[in-house]
């Protein structure tokens, strides 16, 4: 139970409190299982205080230090703890719903087993927080820093987590269904067996990653940053991986039915500015991303799997919006006749740098579809290999001289009014010629 004095002291006002106690620097103020409800404690020192079991329920608490206190199961339902500072504090079972943590300074604190449900936490920093089992729910933890901190079996259900840092945070078992993960950096995060159900990861940052065996159904994923993440055993039924990028991943008996997988971007950048140090290669199958990048990184691989991607077809051009929606559907043509299309923009190809990478395409390649329709110059030039390559060229594009470039097999210039009449000569035309 609270000590009497130490209530007292705390009652006449924090001038009083805080002279008693740098006058009584060996002890430690006892104020567990007192009633503060609504009290007005902006401030005030409270370290390493005993307030478990406190009632503390809509208190003002604002700027308090509270570093290394203990408040076990205490009642902080509403409370406003803007501002302060929680450094490892204990507050194990503790009540915090509707609680104001905004820009909180908690870094090791203990909040295993707490309920934070619709708590505000926005860019609270919670370092190495201990969060195990901790209620969750519909917080707003928008810019909050979770780096290396422990989630395991956390429920975070519906969570606003845009932009929240949690690098090398540990979420395993961690329900997060519906949550906004929004741009998040989870660079390292353990995602094992986490439930992300209809999660949001819009542009999220999952570089090395562990996701095995998480249930990413129904999630959304465009434009996230899939580098050298492992997905085995990961379920992303009708997820969507629209635009993300997936150099290096890992995929091993995942579960892809009715995954949107369109324009995955296989090749590295070298820093968050996007600088690209490869050319731009995109494609629609996150089974194909891993198997390119095997062959990328081992010759004697792509020797012996070349008979096996034999049916890969190159789609070079230079793809404008508008464009790139039309081939959309073109990609989804070769993928019903069961060849496996890759896409290259082609502005990003420069002789020098990425001969390597596509000449390594090439050699695996059936045939090259290249779309001359917006491309100046090639910049480039083709190996001299017998493979087939149909230019293309829209209705009202002008014509260059583009063939002293071409060799040994290069058909005839094929002119197409709009998309349906490039799909029907594609069908009956250039896709019948591979097959002789």
């Amino acid at each position: 139970m609270a000590h009497q004095n130490h209530l007292k002291l705390l009652e006449e006002g924090p001038d009083a409190f805080h002279a008693w106690r740098r006058n009584h620097l060996d002890l430690r103020p006892d104020l567990s299982h007192a009633d503060l409800t609504g009290h007005n404690l902006q401030g005030v020192n409270l370290a390493e205080t005993n307030l478990s079991w406190a009632i503390l329920t809509k208190a003002d608490m604002s700027r308090a230090n509270l570093s290394q206190a203990t408040l076990r199961k205490a009642d902080l339902i509403g409370a406003n703890l803007h501002k302060a500072t929680l450094r490892k504090a204990d507050l194990t079972y503790a009540t915090l719903q509707g609680a104001n943590l905004s820009t909180a300074q908690g870094r090791a604190v203990v909040l295993r087993m707490a309920n934070l449900q619709g708590a505000n936490l926005f860019r609270a920093d919670l370092t190495t927080a201990d969060l195990r089992h901790a209620n969750l729910r519909e917080a707003d933890l928008r810019h909050t820093s979770l780096d290396r901190a422990d989630l395991r079996h956390a429920r975070m259900g519906k969570a606003n987590m845009g932009r929240a840092s949690l690098i090398d945070a540990d979420l395993t078992d961690a329900h997060l269904m519906e949550a906004d993960l929004s741009e998040a950096t989870l660079v390292r995060a353990k995602l094992i067996d986490v439930n992300l159900h209809a999660a949001v990861l819009r542009g999220a940052n999952l570089e090395d990653a562990n996701l095995r065996g998480a249930n990413l159904t129904n999630a959304t994923l465009q434009r996230a940053r899939l580098y050298a993440t492992t997905l085995v055993e990961t379920n992303l039924h009708q997820a969507d991986l629209t635009g993300s990028e997936v150099y290096g991943v890992s995929v091993w008996n995942t579960n892809l039915e009715e995954t949107n997988q369109s324009d995955l971007l296989l090749t590295r950048f070298v820093d968050p500015a996007q600088f690209l140090l490869e050319p731009a290669i995109r494609i629609d199958r996150l089974e194909t991303a891993q198997l390119l990048y095997h062959l990328f990184q081992n010759e004697h691989t792509s020797t012996i799997l070349s008979s096996l991607m034999s049916r890969i077809i190159l789609i070079v051009g230079h793809f404008s919006p508008e464009r790139e929606t039309m081939y959309t559907t073109i990609l989804q043509d070769l993928w019903r006749h069961q060849y496996v299309p890759i896409l290259i923009e082609m502005q990003n190809l420069q002789e020098d740098n990425d001969a390597e990478i596509f000449n390594a395409l090439i050699g695996l390649s059936q045939g090259i579809l290249i779309d001359l329709s917006d491309v100046g110059h090639l910049g480039f030039m083709f190996p001299r290999r017998s493979i087939p390559i149909q230019p293309v060229l829209a209705d009202g594009k002008t014509e260059h001289d583009i063939y002293p470039n071409m060799y040994h097999r290069m058909r005839p210039l094929y002119r197409y009014q709009d998309i349906a009449s490039l799909r029907h000569f594609l069908e009956k035309d250039f896709l019948l010629s591979l097959e002789i």
